[in-house]
């Protein structure tokens, strides 16, 4: 037999082996979420983050638990939740069956809490959280999260809604020292009407879920206040109006970022009815010229890139143009000759009056709102993005 053939025989008998192997050393499937204290179960929450940030007083959320290995662990009849300090959280059960255990977490004050999952009267496994006052909430554009680190995405004090269509709000919070933290709809979102008439006819608020809300203005054009109320501060009202497509009479076009080195060019479109910003719209459309290479043709942000002249005269001195269009109305900027300043920002929002004692709290850094030495700091929209359904971001610090 030749070296070729004995080479090609070994080949064949290992074959069986390696995938008996293979087999043998499957990789066990891991349970979503994060394995709790004493290692037995993984803990799903809507996102990991609330194992590591702050959460504010008054939210509510659910989690599942279910055991790390599964083989080796079946939950009784039994199996139950509770918290070691009741006037900090409480918890409900929702669901249980003999792999998992889903259940209501309330935070009801300021501190931190241990809940655990018994079986029997056992400590199956525990994790920590921790509840504080909110030291003030904005909305924010939800359109414009994924962008969050180009574009200040804060709402501002006044604008108007197109009627008919849902437009999606966040909620970003911060503690009494400005830290982000988890606002799981401790805040809420009312509409409030100029005149006496039933809110529900005016616009329509629903919960997204965790940290956002969906408003759908009425058809019916109509002047009234949308007002973000969150537990221990003040109402902060949003000056809202509902206007039609027809209405939208500007368009403006902003470069919020530029990067010389790439030719990378970030801009922005926001549309106008009679000077107030239409918030929610979706129907922008991007051109440009062919020295110009869009990442996206739709949508209110694109990212450009632009190369070398394509001039008749191969110079380059041919334009650079890049044009938007919403409802009709149109911008444009030559990106080669731009030399107006980045704009990265709306109308400033709604002021709120702030708490005294809070502002004590945050100014000795004592009080129950302050982040801890060992926690660390949280984008106030970070949080946001796990919740909506969109990538991480990293917001822009403001200079």
């Amino acid at each position: 037999m030749t070296v070729a053939a004995m080479h090609s025989g070994a080949r064949l008998l290992m074959a069986p082996a390696l995938v008996l192997a293979l087999s043998a050393c499957e990789v066990p499937s891991i349970p979503p979420g994060v394995g709790g204290l004493d290692g037995v179960l993984a803990f799903e929450a809507p996102t990991d983050l609330v194992f590591s940030t702050n959460i504010a007083v008054g939210s509510t959320f659910e989690l599942t638990a279910r055991p790390l290995k599964a083989d080796t662990l079946t939950l009784s009849a039994s199996v139950d939740v509770g918290v070691n300090v009741d006037h900090v959280a409480s918890v409900a059960v929702v669901q249980a069956d003999t792999s998992a255990i889903s259940f209501l977490v309330t935070l009801v004050g300021p501190g931190a809490v241990r809940v655990a999952v018994t079986d029997g009267g056992v400590v199956l496994d525990r994790f920590d959280l921790n509840a504080v006052p909110l030291g003030n909430t904005s909305l924010v554009d939800a359109s414009l999260l994924p962008f969050a680190d180009a574009i200040d995405v804060t709402v501002p004090a006044t604008f108007a809604l197109v009627g008919g269509a849902k437009t999606t709000f966040g909620v970003a919070a911060v503690d009494r020292c400005g830290q982000g933290v988890l606002d799981f709809g401790a805040s809420t979102l009312v509409v409030v009407p100029e005149d006496d008439v039933e809110p529900e006819t005016v616009a329509a608020v629903v919960s997204t879920g965790l940290g956002g809300f969906e408003v759908t203005a009425d058809a019916e054009g109509a002047s009234y206040d949308l007002v973000l109320q969150s537990p221990g501060l003040t109402d902060l009202s949003y000056v809202t109006s509902t206007v039609d497509n027809r209405d939208i009479d500007e368009v403006r076009m902003e470069v919020a970022a530029a990067d010389g080195d790439t030719g990378s060019v970030t801009t922005w479109a926001r549309a106008f009815a009679s000077g107030d910003e239409v918030l929610g719209l979706k129907d922008h459309t991007w051109s440009a010229d062919a020295r110009i290479t869009l990442n996206g043709a739709t949508g209110p942000v694109v990212t450009s890139t632009f190369g070398p002249s394509v001039s008749e005269t191969g110079q380059p001195d041919s334009p650079g143009t890049i044009t938007v269009s919403v409802v009709g109305e149109e911008d444009t900027i030559d990106l080669v000759t731009f030399n107006g300043a980045l704009v990265a920002g709306r109308g400033a929002g709604p002021e709120r009056a702030v708490d005294e004692a809070a502002q004590d709290d945050a100014a000795s850094g004592s009080g129950v709102g302050c982040v801890g030495s060992d926690t660390p700091v949280c984008d106030p929209l970070a949080a946001l993005v796990p919740i909506l359904g969109l990538r991480r971001l990293s917001r822009r610090r403001r200079q």
